[in-house]
């Protein structure tokens, strides 16, 4: 028991760390990288390119799961789903996450919270000619494969081993949030990855979780393209 809780704790210290590096790096490029891009430019280069340091997490799982052993493929969620509408679920758990945006988006724009505005998306969020598919690829099938293995199929069942379902799935989700770096997205993100949590640990896959979170941003970048 104890030298459990003594690799939790190593195991938790390691995430932060990566969790620095890896969004530190995000940060980095934001404020040094993307304001200095012409308009032609940031349409190239985002989101893609700020997707990229991402792979700090992958490198991390991966290492936890094949060259370390100290977690094995499956406790990921990488199996089948444990019940036959999983899938669908996941249909309904993005139809319940764009409920909630456009709720929030509501209620914040009636009160004139004016901080707690989501932020506005770029029409050319997709970018133009080829880049379309870089970018997509970013949006729809890096990012919500990553995420979804690093926050649920790493972190929240580490919380969930160390403090209980509930404080996992909320502190995950917070962390989710927060790390998304935008007072007006906090809200919104929490609850909708408490949503993808709930799914996750329901189906005791990360499949589903992936598709609900692909499905969310792909739902926001066809919205914001077509505005």
């Amino acid at each position: 028991m104890y030298r459990r809780m003594e690799l939790d704790t190593k195991l938790l210290l390691a995430s932060l760390l990566t969790i620095v590096i890896c969004y530190g790096s995000i940060a980095t490029m934001k404020l040094l990288i993307i304001p200095f891009l012409s308009t032609a430019g940031r349409s190239y280069f985002f989101p893609w390119i700020l997707a990229l340091p991402q792979v700090f997490l992958v490198v991390f799982v991966s290492a936890l799961c094949f060259r370390y052993r100290v977690i094995r493929y499956k406790d990921l969620g990488f199996q089948a789903p444990s019940f036959r509408n999983s899938y669908f679920l996941a249909f309904l758990c993005v139809m319940a996450n764009i409920t909630v945006v456009v709720i929030y988006m509501i209620i914040a724009t009636y009160f004139g919270v004016k901080f707690l505005y989501t932020p506005e998306i770029p029409k050319d969020i997709l970018g133009f000619g080829w880049f379309i598919f870089p970018n997509l690829f970013a949006i729809c099938i890096w990012v919500p494969v990553i995420e979804e293995l690093f926050f649920r199929g790493f972190l929240l069942r580490l919380f969930m081993r160390r403090w209980g379902t509930f404080s996992a799935v909320v502190t995950s989700s917070l962390v989710f949030a927060v790390l998304h770096g935008h007072i007006g997205l906090l809200i919104p993100l929490f609850i909708c990855s408490i949503v993808i949590s709930l799914l996750y640990i329901r189906s005791g896959s990360i499949y589903p979780s992936i598709l609900a979170h692909a499905g969310g941003n792909l739902s926001v970048s066809l919205v914001a393209a077509s505005a």
